[in-house]
């Protein structure tokens, strides 16, 4: 879906993909509200459109190329944005931690002119896509799917050559620069902090090994 994406962005603009993989508090049934704490994983696309980005015409292509890809049984949400205020931000952090309903997502995407869109079953992935999209806005959650030139890397390659894909740093754990040595990048997911691809690695006797961060 992404290579379809790329092909189907009405305007020309670069772009990121990264996925917030996390446990969300979602409503299990409206009717009670009744909680449930759920893995949840969330796809976001950080575009940069130079302020040139038609936003309806990318919520119409979008929402089109999801209905065609539907999965039995599956509740997507489709969350479009601009500038993302601090109230989705904060939204996007109390899902992970506490309850949050459709009706609130949708009352908060409405005041802020924020397009969101339920495309089948219980319409609930709104929840997951406006909390997506203030995760993403934060600059501290998630991990990169795709990233400059990332998904051309393969195998054993330098740190310089994470760094030339187009990833900002490569650290430890602990937070250390690390600037020589092989990665295996297969598995490359880039941490997102402080709205920059991070590659966190830990030392694995011959070699640099990426770790997947939330």
């Amino acid at each position: 879906m992404v290579q379809q994406f790329v092909g189907r962005v009405p305007t020309p603009a670069g772009f990121d993909l990264f996925e917030n993989v996390q446990k969300l508090w979602c409503p299990f049934d409206l009717s009670n509200d009744v909680a449930q704490e759920s893995d949840s994983g969330e796809l976001a696309i950080v575009l940069d459109g130079n302020g040139s980005l038609d936003l309806k015409a990318l919520t119409d292509s979008v929402q089109a190329l999801m209905l065609g890809d539907l999965q039995p049984g599956s509740d997507p949400g489709l969350c479009v944005a601009g500038p993302v205020p601090a109230a989705v931000v904060e939204f996007g952090r109390r899902a992970q931690r506490e309850l949050v309903t459709q009706a609130e997502a949708r009352r908060l995407a409405e005041a802020h002119g924020i397009r969101l869109l339920g495309l089948s079953g219980t319409q609930d992935g709104v929840i997951g896509a406006l909390a997506a999209v203030g995760l993403a806005a934060s600059g501290e959650d998630g991990r990169y799917v795709l990233v400059g030139r990332s998904r051309e890397l393969a195998g054993m390659q330098p740190v310089e050559a994470l760094l030339g894909a187009g990833i900002t740093a490569v650290r430890t754990l602990e937070g250390e620069a690390v600037g020589s040595g092989l990665v295996a990048v297969d598995k490359l997911r880039p941490a997102r902090r402080g709205g920059e691809p991070i590659a966190v690695v830990q030392w694995a006797g011959d070699h640099w090994l990426p770790l997947k961060l939330d």
